[in-house]
């Protein structure tokens, strides 16, 4: 085996314990534990699997442990030799083929690997020249004969005479008896094979920690922190990088020490169920305040921290369990945690994004928001204090924030609008529902727009540049409408929209009364970006009417609804042909990308299908050699179509087939070559990012930036 196998064997039986088990000083392995009074690693599945079949490997052994009736059961046989034996093979393989795995293709390691082999390889030709074949029947688990076609079946095999010499060379290279001679001779000849194929060791010549350090920052920043933390493990370098990554984001939860079991709480008396539920939240209390007071202790953490979420999952047992009450009141409960955040937020310089969610808005927390030099605020399913609307007045505002998101599910979350009052100088602004909006459709009260009574104190409309609205009822569109009426009616003048982005994606379809009055108050932003989705009016007009509205949009797209129950985009049979919206399209003297859900035909040639007439159906394994890799021409009719809406719309560069979520995007590209107009279809990879970055294929709202 490897040197590192052998290393871990060798230790195991000075130790009497189980091998293939991780050394201490490994960087996969946790430190050693004492089990019946001798130290033995416990095996977890590695966070990295630098060599091949690791984790199969310490899944194994674990089991081992796990079914061994003190832990520990040295008789037993190594459930992991065969795993090590392959490790062998497929890393000498790997060497000659170029491809192997995380601990690198590295000379040194090849050289040690190289010495092992030739001596196995000796002492597998010499067990070949005294192989002897013979046959054994099969059996059930009943230990019947197999019987097949009126015949017994046989299992072919091999043994050795004399039987002296298998037994030395299993004991040599730790070879369970288990493991067939047959397999063994394969495995051989088929490394043997590879390296004949392929006789020079592909070397690694550049690691990973070779690259310039600003990509490797690159690749943290892009990376997830499960996935930072791993990678920051491997090396001092990696780790020297990582940890501004590792601790980027931080999330604390205000959660129920153990879940509450509702009725079993109801059928205790009166005295014993308070003193379950105090306990139970201060139990919670004291948990965040003491994560809190660690973060504030540790200034290498917060100099790192950029993004921090409060959740406080006690809002969802309110409806359920009204007992906050019991612990000296709401306001004397949250207190020393509000005042806890406030410290988090001043002792942290640069957090710039802040998640509630949930969470009870108070003024208390406001302050504390208003102190720090937040740019990002996402305010997800909270509930405002009743006292948060009448000290508004008194509370500072919050200079700072640019981009804020309101997740709504339900009117009891309309009072955390009020928030947006304190934040006056906020550009980009995203309002996001959830599905089971589109059960709602008949109530007459707004779910995402703030009510009648506080629009015309909320008005961000004057500085802001994006907007985004999504996954909401198709009702809200009239009350959006109204909102920016009453600003327009009661701000003072001039007022005019500074809009550049506008996305609106409703549920069940957008009705065109509607449409048209938003329309109408959105005349007049120097909108560039829009983005309609839940269209249920789609005649040639409509783009009369965009153009008219705003001439200088460089991105539309637009999703129309076949059916008013259908909630989802996808492709869908427009009301008119595709001729008959192109001629509209030159009315617009700047857009470069369209994006929208017409349905184009697909037809696939015959030409592929005609070989399997002219040379005879292919058998199955001739479909493998031949034909599978071989693609069906299938030829589309959207460059055709995009040569035709460039024609009517000369700075069209991009036109976008959106089929829906989870299906990416057909995107055509227009390739001009000598002068000549040549749309071709891109990479889907590509595509989804083109899409993604005009806001057409998702509900998530405009970026930050």
């Amino acid at each position: 085996m490897d040197s590192e196998d052998e290393r871990i064997l060798r230790d195991a039986d000075e130790r009497g314990g189980i091998s293939g088990l991780h050394r201490k000083d490994s960087p996969n392995s946790i430190p050693s534990c004492g089990i019946s009074g001798s130290l033995f690693m416990i095996v977890i599945d590695p966070d990295v699997e630098f060599r091949l079949y690791e984790n199969k490997e310490g899944r194994l052994v674990r089991k081992r442990l796990r079914g061994s009736k003190h832990g520990l059961d040295s008789a037993e046989p190594d459930p992991a030799f065969v795993i090590r034996l392959h490790r062998f093979f497929h890393t000498l393989r790997g060497f000659h083929k170029g491809k192997l795995d995380l601990s690198g293709r590295h000379e040194q390691r090849y050289r040690s690997l190289w010495i092992r082999w030739k001596t196995f390889y000796f002492g597998i030709r010499k067990l070949s020249v005294h192989a002897v074949p013979y046959q054994y029947p099969l059996r059930d688990e009943k230990n019947h004969p197999v019987i097949k076609n009126g015949q017994p079946v046989y299992i072919q095999d091999l043994t050795i005479d004399p039987p002296e010499l298998l037994e030395e060379f299993r004991k040599k290279w730790k070879i369970d008896e288990r493991y067939s001679l047959v397999d063994l001779f394969k495995e051989t000849e088929e490394t043997w094979d590879v390296i004949l194929k392929h006789p020079q060791p592909k070397f690694q010549k550049l690691c990973l920690q070779d690259l310039p350090v600003e990509l490797l920052h690159a690749i943290m920043k892009h990376a997830s922190i499960y996935d930072v933390r791993r990678l920051g493990a491997t090396s001092h370098l990696f780790h020297d990088i990582s940890i501004s990554y590792v601790f980027e984001s931080r999330n604390l939860r205000l959660q129920c020490a153990r879940p509450i079991d509702e009725a079993n709480i109801l059928a205790l008396p009166m005295d014993q169920r308070r003193r379950y539920r105090t306990n139970l939240m201060k139990t919670a209390r004291k948990v965040f305040l003491e994560e809190v007071k660690f973060l504030i202790s540790r200034e290498d953490i917060l100099s790192r921290l950029r993004k921090l979420k409060l959740s406080d999952e006690w809002t969802d047992y309110i409806p359920l369990t009204t007992f906050i009450d019991d612990v000296d009141g709401k306001a004397t409960f949250y207190e020393p945690i509000i005042r806890a955040i406030g410290d988090l937020l001043v002792c942290a310089p640069n957090i710039s994004e802040v998640v509630l969610s949930p969470w009870i808005i108070t003024s208390s927390l406001c302050k504390c928001l208003a102190v720090s030099k937040l740019e990002t605020l996402t305010i997800s399913h909270c509930i405002a204090d009743l006292t948060f609307e009448d000290q508004i007045h008194d509370l500072p505002l919050s200079m700072s924030v640019r981009s804020v998101t309101f997740t709504l599910s339900t009117m009891s979350h309309l009072g955390s609008w009020r928030v947006l009052s304190l934040l006056p100088f906020v550009e980009n602004l995203s309002i996001r529902g959830v599905n089971e909006l589109r059960f709602l459709g008949n109530t007459t009260e707004p779910i995402a727009v703030p009510v009648l009574e506080i629009r015309p104190t909320l008005n961000p409309w004057q500085q802001l540049r994006k907007f985004s609205m999504s996954t909401v009822s198709s009702m809200e569109v009239q009350t959006l409408a109204s909102w920016i009426q009453v600003i327009r009616e009661t701000a003072p003048l001039p007022f005019t929209l500074q809009l550049t982005h506008f996305k609106l994606a409703v549920e069940c379809g957008i009705e065109p009364d509607d449409l048209f009055d938003l329309l109408r108050q959105l005349h007049g932003a120097p909108l560039q970006y829009l983005v309609l989705d839940g269209l249920r009016y789609a005649h040639p007009d409509l783009l009369d009417r965009i153009a008219q509205a705003f001439p200088n949009l460089i991105s539309l797209s637009l999703l129309y609804r076949e059916s008013p129950i259908q909630y989802k985009s996808g492709f869908a049979n427009w009301p008119h042909a595709s001729w008959e919206y192109a001629p509209r399209l030159a009315n617009f003297n700047h857009l470069r990308y369209l994006g929208w859900n017409f349905r184009i035909g697909i037809r696939a040639s015959t030409t592929y299908v005609l070989h399997f007439f002219e040379n005879g159906f292919p058998t199955k394994r001739e479909w493998k050699d031949k034909y599978q890799s071989q693609h069906l021409d299938v030829f589309r009719d959207g460059d055709s179509i995009a040569r035709l809406l460039h024609a009517h719309c000369p700075t069209l560069e991009t036109i976008a087939l959106l089929p829906g979520r989870g299906v990416p995007p057909i995107v055509y590209r227009n390739d001009v070559v000598g002068g000549v107009c040549a749309f071709k279809e891109v990479d889907w990879a590509v595509a989804v990012e083109v899409a993604a970055e005009h806001g057409s294929v998702s509900s998530d709202p405009w970026p930050a930036s």
